[in-house]
């Protein structure tokens, strides 16, 4: 049949430029995935996600095609996530880092996008909130594997939640990651899977079923009998111990299967299994109960009756003074066949199982109380009281060290923790810390080492409840002490409120590209430079102040209409980050420093920084090993300024060199006369923001 609409066949251009890849998220088990509704800002226009798939495909069919694709990657590594709602707040709006209560951790949307760009998917990366956001071309026509002239929204889907989840494109052809749409899949090719192990890890059986095997009736791990939730849980999850009230369970493929024993009290006639999967994992689980006897009592498939609540099983005139078995299994061999659980039998079970968990650290060597909250308000406030993360372990993965939640309990508290290298610890250490839901505390980190002699680190995010640095060189078996607490104590909003906190000790510094690095001062207290972006893409921007407190700069990205798409301002000492989704075309990027007093402008330092934070899928590449890689030319330079200069920068083709640096295509500074539209009055362009 002829194709009446058929797919362009397109290469797309080489990107010296890399994006951020090899960062994996700080709780891979706890994700969340939304969709986002139509109207919704994505980079300055309204997402029309909903209007454009619901016209090719209803609207079940191709989020259950989005989640799927998620989680075949999921089901490989120790990743579990959750679908929950969406509130339409503006995609890349700063927030934490995750966990945001509002919107999904991965967020799916859908706008215009350049013709030569199919879907973006953003890496989660520690500096910006468009880690994660997916955005599909509502250009494009989409539609399921065997439709003909159009693109299968699992296929790029799978993709993006790859590029999401912190891998690059990959040059095997019959990778998911591939960089160009070429087919259908159905799934992860090999390399995929050892690609995604290497930052999740292959994914590891649940506590229970580490101790001894849970496979058979026989070897059935053993649950305590939940007959008063409230007392018996005593404020913890009901989790910990060998003989635990709640199961937390994990079916690592779909052909795992287990089993646990509990034992009906005496004069007990009645009891309840409760299974929660939603609010847990994508888990499609089976659930059988037996008799002392082996005798099958029923079997269900363990369906939701409502999102996040537990599906149960009720059993009345049973045997007291009994044991009984419950057998979970996977519902199905799918992908969905893997995820994690929560088990509880008794009289409340349905109450444990919705029990919140506790403030725990994951680390290296297991899982510890965070002491700031469980062990009294001074606990951990200095450095004689700190709290003992332990050492980094040495990994085949690239899963955080140590990650953890608690709280800064008063306007003067603050939090100190230990870790500690060994002779094998990668030497760059990376810290975050990020406000949680609901809490308004805005967070700062300090380092210091084993003489609590504090370490100069960079601070790659400083934003209102977010916080993130790192250092390189960090020594072999030594300690260091890690300090979180409110940036300033003296804001009773800001200075208190629960948090979580992630450390890492890897191979590879986080790096951001400078693009500019000027001093403005008396009345050139402007500058512009000019930007090429040459595809659809998510830019990182960051701008730093050098100089007094009592003055400031502002940095602001201008379309190739003139029309703001960035504005950030910093004062001397402080820095200001945020991303942006960019179309192709020339961007100007104006920088204006103003003293608060409005006195003339001394010496101030202006520092700005990028980096490319997506990669896009492109439409099919004809016969890509016989095609060379194509480089777009550079478009036409802009009129020569008063200097006879007139270069630019290209994001996202080039590499740029050092600023001063001597090369074909230096940064040069255009010339104000160039853009008069764009000049700016300091007086009034601080005035709101002071």
């Amino acid at each position: 049949m002829k194709r009446s609409n058929p797919l362009r066949v397109e290469s797309l251009e080489d990107r010296t430029v890399p994006t951020l890849f090899g960062n994996p998220w700080p709780d891979p088990g706890h994700l969340t995935l939304s969709f986002v509704p139509d109207g919704t800002d994505v980079g300055g226009q309204p997402s029309d996600l909903f209007r454009t798939l619901d016209a090719q495909l209803p609207t079940a069919t191709w989020q259950q095609a989005i989640s799927r694709a998620l989680q075949s990657w999921a089901s490989q590594v120790n990743i579990d996530f959750n679908i929950v709602p969406d509130n339409g707040q503006p995609l890349g709006q700063p927030g934490p880092v995750q966990g945001n209560p509002r919107v999904g951790d991965l967020r799916i949307s859908a706008r215009p996008l350049s013709d030569d760009v199919i879907a973006i998917g953003n890496p989660f990366n520690l500096f910006s909130n468009w880690g994660g956001e997916i955005v599909f071309n509502s250009n494009k026509p989409f539609g399921e594997a065997a439709a003909a002239d159009r693109y299968d929204v699992y296929t790029v889907a799978l993709q993006e939640t790859g590029h999401a989840l912190g891998l690059d494109n990959s040059p095997d052809l019959d990778s998911a990651m591939y960089t160009h749409y070429s087919t259908a899949r159905t799934g992860l090719a090999p390399s995929d899977v050892v690609e995604i192990r290497k930052l999740y890890g292959t994914r590891t059986a649940d506590a229970l079923d580490l101790a001894h095997a849970n496979e058979t009736y026989w070897s059935a791990s053993e649950l305590a009998f939940v007959s008063d939730a409230t007392a018996q849980l005593a404020g913890t999850d009901g989790t910990s111990g060998s003989r635990p009230l709640v199961a937390a369970g994990d079916l690592t493929t779909a052909s795992d299967v287990d089993y646990y024993s509990v034992r009906n009290p005496r004069y007990s006639t009645g009891f309840t299994v409760s299974l929660r999967t939603d609010g847990v994992s994508q888990l499609r689980a089976k659930v059988s109960v037996y008799d002392s006897t082996g005798r099958l009592l029923q079997s269900s498939l363990a369906v939701p009756p409502a999102p996040g609540q537990p599906f149960d099983l009720q059993f009345n005139g049973v045997k007291d003074d009994a044991t009984y078995r419950v057998k979970v299994e996977a519902a199905d061999a799918s992908v969905f066949g893997v995820g994690g659980y929560k088990l509880a039998v008794g009289k409340e079970a349905h109450a444990a199982v919705m029990a919140a968990a506790p403030v725990l650290f994951t680390t290296s060597g297991g899982t510890i109380s965070g002491r700031s909250e469980t062990g009294g308000l001074l606990a951990n406030n200095y450095f004689w009281s700190t709290t003992d993360l332990g050492t980094a372990g040495p990994s085949t993965d690239a899963r955080w060290d140590f990650v953890g939640r608690a709280a800064i309990d008063y306007q003067l508290d603050s939090d100190f923790y230990t870790v500690r290298t060994g002779s094998d610890t990668p030497s760059v250490f990376v810290a975050t810390t990020w406000a949680t839901a609901g809490s308004q505390l805005d967070p700062t980190i300090d380092v210091f080492d084993s003489y609590f002699r504090r370490v100069p680190t960079e601070v790659l995010e400083d934003a209102r409840g977010r916080y993130t640095v790192q250092f390189q060189n960090a020594q072999k078996n030594t300690s260091y002490h890690v300090r979180v607490r409110a940036a300033d104590w003296t804001n009773p909003t800001t200075a208190k409120g629960d948090y979580q906190f992630a450390a890492d000790f890897r191979t590879q510094a986080i790096q951001l590209t400078t693009f500019a690095d000027v001093t403005l001062r008396g009345a050139t207290n402007q500058a512009f430079i000019s930007l090429d972006v040459t595809r659809s893409q998510s830019t990182y921007f960051d701008v730093t102040g050098t100089g007094s407190a009592n003055a400031a700069v502002q940095m602001t990205v201008f379309d190739p209409n003139n029309q703001p798409v960035l504005t950030l301002t910093a004062i001397g000492g402080e820095m200001s980050g945020q991303a942006v989704l960019l179309n192709p075309g020339r961007y100007t990027v104006r920088f204006v420093a103003a003293t608060r007093t409005g006195e003339a402008l001394s010496t101030f330092g202006v520092r700005a920084r990028y980096a490319l934070v997506s990669d896009p899928i492109g439409p099919i590449l004809l016969d890509p090993p016989s095609l060379p890689p194509t480089v777009p030319p550079p478009p036409p330079p802009p009129p020569p300024d008063e200097d006879g200069s007139g270069t630019f920068l290209i994001l996202g083709l080039l590499n740029p060199p050092s600023v001063g640096s001597s090369t074909a295509q230096p940064i040069v500074w255009v010339s104000a006369t160039l853009q008069p539209i764009l000049f700016a009055d300091p007086s009034t362009l601080f005035d709101d923001w002071w």
